[in-house]
């Protein structure tokens, strides 16, 4: 049931943590008691209580704060803060909080990241996302760039990758009008995450890597880390093996210890069998994804098991193109696979697969 009054918005319950009689509550009451329009700002709120605790207590904290916070700004970018972090729970109580709010343009920001949210969890489609997007009403600079990134994003999960790299330059000149610190930090971030892809597609590693390589020398959110070796894991594919494990490993050990668990199924049913499968590596690797099943069957050998997964796909997609003109040692498959990559999806790098593959044909 909707909340009447301004207090009992404040006092969010969920699971029984996030109140203010929660133990922490008194470490946050300096910063919740000041009044609606006295509260300090996120970025010295965290500077603060970083100088008496260590960085995952700062960020557990913060992140009970970002749900206690009466401040419109606060609220506002509670939200950001919550999703960087991969605060996904936590996230829906801020965004009903903000939908919630008196304030319009708040209720704008909590539609905008209820549309992120359920994107993330395949809740809206590309087409439904962007659609969703163009319909937040832009009610301030810092609104405006959040849209604009994620509208660029969504040009790269439909493959317009062309489209996408144009957003970098409105992005760049919409950054240059943001001044809050903590907002910066984050799109430094998005910036990095945003080029890395970039490059990548268009198999330009060695720029690809040194945006990977900065999001772990700077983020401080696990779960972008995560990302980030996984990202890292694939770019090193057709490189080295053991590169590309190390880093999905990486992956692998930070995603268990922190229970990211949907990031978890990606990296042990799709990557791990993936890269191994690509290396010939495939003895003692198990996985759920039939499709992954089929590519290390070819590894090992067993093309008729391969072939019973792959030849009823009516509508294959580059991917399954080329393990099936793998399988069957069909030059004309794997310049299609080859073909598909570039035009269809837009991915240079992904193109070199079935091209190694034709080397070992001839």
């Amino acid at each position: 049931m909707r909340e009447k009054s301004k207090r009992q918005k404040a006092t969010y319950d969920y699971t029984g943590l996030y109140n203010r009689t929660h133990p922490s509550g008194s470490v946050l009451n300096e910063f919740t008691s000041r009044g609606k329009d006295e509260e300090l700002p996120l970025h010295l709120i965290q500077l603060k209580l970083s100088m008496t605790y260590n960085t995952e207590e700062t960020m557990g904290l913060l992140k009970e704060y970002c749900l206690l916070t009466e401040n419109d700004w606060n609220m506002r970018l509670g939200l950001e803060y919550l999703y960087m972090n991969a605060y996904f729970n936590e996230l829906t109580v801020l965004i009903r909080r903000n939908k919630e709010s008196d304030n319009e343009e708040n209720q704008q920001w909590g539609r905008l990241y209820e549309l992120i949210l359920d994107r993330m969890l395949g809740r809206v489609g590309s087409h439904a996302f962007l659609d969703g997007l163009n319909g937040i009403r832009l009610m301030s600079k810092e609104l405006t760039f959040v849209v604009t990134y994620f509208v660029g994003a969504s040009y790269g999960d439909m493959r317009r990758y062309g489209v996408m790299g144009n957003y970098y330059s409105r992005l760049s000149k919409q950054r240059d009008d943001i001044e809050d610190p903590m907002l910066l930090s984050f799109i430094e971030m998005k910036m990095n995450d945003f080029m890395f892809h970039y490059h990548w597609r268009r198999n330009e590693l060695v720029l690809a890597r040194k945006h990977g390589y900065w999001t772990l020398n700077h983020s401080q959110s696990s779960y972008k880390k995560v990302q980030t070796h996984e990202n890292l894991a694939l770019s090193y594919l057709l490189e080295s093996y053991e590169q590309a494990m190390y880093h999905i490993h990486e992956a692998k050990k930070m995603a268990e210890q922190h229970r990211y668990h949907t990031r978890l199924s990606v990296l042990c049913n799709n990557d791990i069998p993936f890269i191994a499968a690509y290396h010939g590596q495939a003895d003692g690797i198990e996985t759920t994804d039939e499709i992954e099943q089929a590519h290390l069957h070819i590894a090992k050998g067993n093309i008729e098991e391969a072939l019973e997964i792959l030849l009823p796909i009516e509508s294959p997609t580059p991917f399954q193109q080329y393990y099936l003109g793998k399988a069957l040692k069909d030059q004309k498959l794997l310049w299609e696979s080859y073909h598909r990559f570039k035009n269809e999806w837009g991915h240079y790098y992904f193109a070199q697969l079935p091209v190694q593959e034709l080397k070992k044909l001839q």
